[in-house]
């Protein structure tokens, strides 16, 4: 190793503190310098430069450098070259191989304990020159990425997935791998999602309404809520059981004693002869302890379109968002629970206030309205 080693890794560095990081986790400084043969500067690359996401090894092979000639030349990188990517992508360890680098100078391995040292491994295998930054700059590096690293190794979510991908990606044969590649990655996304607290757990509908009491007691101010609940899943004998939300009502009673919500239902029923049904009549009653006013709307009678009576939508009135997912016939959360964004509120609000014409009172503060 040389001064100029030195001065191409500091380079290196630099190009990492300029990384464009992504909202999705941790941020991740990554960068990347190319030498030719004689020793003099290629170019530079870092995380996300021409692309969110886009990892600085690709970015500076494929997209700066797709016409020159790599052979024989050197590539220092931050962080040691990834070998998982999801299909049709290939991993940077596989990029560095195929241009016919001859030596990579790597500034701190991956952290995670899952895949860490596998690039290296794999260089080393294709012959490839393979050494270590000075110890300086990766003591650098990982206080640079040390958010990033104690998520990768702390998060059990991250770590289990992890290990799933990397045993999927060692399927025997492509199709093998393909298929489980995306089924890993469905299994992923699923579970980050949850984490989250944007997808129902186990009992569906208790997490929704945890999810969403989480966010009305971490709210600063009062929150004045509608909710369109579609009831006609229940028109199955006993479906109703299923929508116990053990424990939340105490939940959503205390929010409302101690000012911190406010709230209005509609329930979507099937037909008039629902209301028929103690089952139904004893689930919506559930609600009047703490409800500031309750209406049901009929589908047979509504004017609504069907795909306005498609989900189940709570409108946070004060963050001016809203929540929402779908139902099946038998009770269970069709949809992913989505954060609907600031531009989709006037939309969903509009949509309840349709509801609210077709509807009329069952229930207000203390009093029954005629059925």
């Amino acid at each position: 190793m040389n001064v100029d080693d030195l001065d191409f890794m500091k380079l290196a560095v630099t190009q990492a503190r300029q990384s464009n990081v992504e909202d999705q986790h941790p941020p991740l400084f990554v960068g990347a310098v190319a030498v030719s043969k004689s020793g003099s500067l290629l170019e530079v690359a870092h995380r996300g430069e021409i692309e969110s996401g886009q990892h600085a090894e690709y970015t500076l092979l494929e997209m700066k450098l797709p016409d020159e000639s790599l052979a024989g030349a050197t590539i220092y990188t931050t962080l040691e070259p990834c070998t998982i990517r999801n299909p049709p992508k290939l991993p940077c360890v596989e990029w560095i191989i195929n241009r016919k680098v001859s030596r990579v100078v790597i500034g701190m391995l991956d952290p995670n304990p899952v895949v860490r040292g596998r690039g290296y491994i794999k260089l080393r295998d294709a012959n490839i020159i393979t050494e270590f930054f000075e110890q300086s700059l990766i003591v650098q590096l990982e206080e640079l990425n040390h958010k990033f690293i104690h998520w990768v190794t702390t998060d059990p979510i991250n770590i289990a997935t992890t290990e799933i991908l990397e045993l999927a990606t060692r399927s025997g044969t492509q199709g093998q791998r393909k298929a489980n590649t995306q089924t890993i990655n469905d299994c992923l996304r699923l579970l980050r999602d949850i984490r989250k607290g944007q997808l129902p757990i186990t009992g569906g509908d208790a997490s929704y309404f945890k999810y969403f009491l989480s966010l009305v007691e971490n709210h600063p101010k009062p929150e004045f809520t509608k909710a369109f609940i579609r009831l006609t899943s229940f028109e199955a004998e006993g479906a109703s059981a299923r929508f116990t939300l053990s424990g939340l009502y105490d939940g959503l009673r205390n929010a409302v004693a101690s000012g911190k919500l406010t709230i209005e239902y509609i329930f979507l029923l099937r037909s008039h002869e629902l209301l028929d049904s103690e089952e139904i009549v004893s689930l919506i009653a559930r609600y009047k302890e703490f409800s500031k006013e309750i209406r049901l709307v009929y589908e047979d009678s509504t004017r609504l379109l069907q795909e306005d009576i498609q989900n189940s939508v709570a409108l946070l009135t004060d963050r001016r968002t809203a929540l929402t997912h779908g139902r099946d016939n038998d009770g269970r959360i069709l949809d992913p629970i989505h954060w609907i964004a600031p531009d989709d509120y006037k939309r969903l609000n509009e949509r309840y206030e349709r509801v609210k014409m077709d509807s009329h009172l069952f229930f207000h503060g203390e009093e029954k309205g005629a059925e």
